[in-house]
């Protein structure tokens, strides 16, 4: 949750086109009829393929260091979550996680593989959980990077409040917007905050920059209704309980979200197959802050179960 995140301690119409971009591999706009546009970049052939599903504020773009070189090879797709980045708005601002896993689902079928590896952060795991939950045959491992199925009405409150700050602010340089971000995630390597500065902005009207996605987003991201909190983490607890396949749970050690005791119950009580690694040097934006520690972890997780080969590209 690059912006927002807290300190740290399907029968439509599909048609796609293409263009070619450095950084993010070959960039695919999905136009599907009366649905948001979503725009997803990738590169690589073969399956499985593994989708990476970014958090609350975020894009694809924040997977941009670390998916080509856990995929290797392999296919790898990264979508802009409708509503961020360059995809589409949601209509009447229907952000809930489980219309973006009907978005998702769009995306598996226009792509056609028979197996995938899900990787979420945050939300995105969140999202990753519900869609491995809907497509279990087809989801052959997941990977779930700093999230927390607890309730925790403080975190959502924190992470709404610090979005909306950031999303109706006008930066008037990138570089006083580097700064906020490295205000914003104080553990994150040089070149992921280098990364989040070229990709999360786009120009503002009248001058200077502004975040690249729906304001109205927040609204989506959990309900601060203590009951409403409990009911939910009562179902994301039976969701993880009903998991089939391999799952990752990838922490930051300095983790204000998902706590170590969380994560040990989530691993060893909850999971069928699970399994936790905790990363050093790292807090919520695990990939952010320790690109390198989330690449390695995430790689020995998918060679051991065979899922990727052993170049990296």
């Amino acid at each position: 949750m690059a912006m927002t995140s807290p300190h740290d301690t399907a029968g439509q119409n599909v048609q796609a086109s293409e263009h070619s971009h450095h950084s993010r591999g070959c960039e695919t706009r999905l136009e599907r009829g009366g649905l948001p546009a979503l725009h997803l970049s990738g590169a690589g052939h073969g399956a499985p393929v593994s989708l990476f599903i970014h958090g609350f504020g975020d894009g694809g773009y924040i997977w941009n260091e670390v998916a080509p070189s856990i995929a290797g090879h392999r296919r790898w797709i990264a979508p802009d979550l409708r509503g961020h980045g360059h995809s589409g708005w949601g209509v009447a601002g229907d952000y809930r996680v489980a219309t973006y896993v009907d978005d998702l689902q769009d995306v598996m079928a226009q792509v056609g593989a028979t197996r995938w590896i899900l990787i979420g952060h945050s939300m995105g795991a969140e999202i990753a959980l519900a869609l491995a939950s809907r497509s279990a045959r087809t989801v052959a491992a997941v990977v779930l990077a700093d999230f927390s199925p607890a309730a925790n009405t403080a975190i959502v409150a924190r992470v709404r409040d610090n979005f909306r700050e950031a999303v109706g602010r006008r930066f008037a340089s990138k570089e006083v917007f580097r700064q906020h971000i490295e205000a914003t995630l104080p553990l994150a390597a040089p070149t992921s905050i280098a990364n989040i500065v070229e990709h999360a902005l786009l120009a503002a009207p009248g001058g200077g920059f502004m975040l690249m996605c729906d304001p109205g987003i927040a609204q989506g991201i959990g309900n601060l209704d203590p009951a409403a909190a409990d009911a939910r983490s009562a179902r994301l607890w039976s969701e993880l309980r009903a998991l089939p396949m391999p799952v990752l749970i990838a922490r930051g050690i300095g983790s204000a979200v998902l706590g170590e005791a969380v994560a040990v119950q989530m691993a060893r009580e909850a999971l069928a197959h699970g399994t936790l690694t905790t990363l050093p040097v790292a807090g919520h934006a695990v990939m952010a802050d320790n690109p390198a520690a989330f690449v390695g972890a995430v790689r020995r997780f998918l060679q051991g179960l065979g899922l990727i080969d052993d170049a990296v590209s």
